[in-house]
């Protein structure tokens, strides 16, 4: 199956994916260490450095191909209950980035890894 990884960090996510016999056709990820990480585990991924608030159409970037799975762990920080729950924290809105990819591929499945303080804010 292919899938897309979101908020990819190193590409963690991804080796399990392929692990399990899946193709990571796309990634995006903002921290460019993380990025360059990413670039060097998974050669064969196409990666999006940068804000994902930014990506216009996630079609453009994985064309004609069949996603059948987006992947992901959207930044938790801001709601995690072993932080300072802030609710002004910008990063708390970027799930719904993860929302917005998933509503326009309309792969089978999605994964989205995060904490429970996320349904309580």
């Amino acid at each position: 199956m292919n899938v897309v990884d979101l908020f990819a960090g190193c590409g963690g996510m991804s080796l399990g994916f392929h692990l399990a016999g899946n193709k990571t056709l796309l990634a995006s990820e903002k921290d460019e260490w993380a990025s360059e990480t990413y670039k060097a585990n998974h050669s064969g991924t196409k990666v999006i450095t940068g804000d994902i608030c930014l990506v216009k159409d996630w079609r453009d970037h994985v064309g004609n191909k069949n996603v059948d799975g987006v992947i992901g762990g959207p930044p938790c920080q801001g709601f995690s209950l072993s932080g300072n729950r802030d609710k002004s924290d910008p990063r708390n809105s970027l799930f719904m980035e993860f929302i917005r990819c998933v509503k326009e591929l309309q792969p089978k499945f999605f994964v989205m890894e995060n904490v429970p303080g996320l349904l309580s804010m």
